[in-house]
């Protein structure tokens, strides 16, 4: 999977997230968002490193 597969699969969680959290109860609408943005913030870090961050990597590296 693409890295832009990737991310717009984690946007497109989010929003559905989003979108639902009015319609479940509010406890589980918070679970369910902070563990959306655990696994966005997981999956960003895991791609990202302090030398690579901000630097466009050609496809052949």
């Amino acid at each position: 999977m693409s890295d832009r597969t990737r991310d717009v699969l984690l946007f497109a969680i989010l929003l559905a997230v989003v979108a639902s959290a009015p319609a479940i109860p509010d406890g589980m609408a918070l679970f369910v968002g902070i563990v959306a943005v655990l696994l966005g913030t997981v999956a960003f870090l895991a791609t990202v490193t302090p030398a690579g961050f901000g630097r466009v990597v050609p496809e052949e590296e």
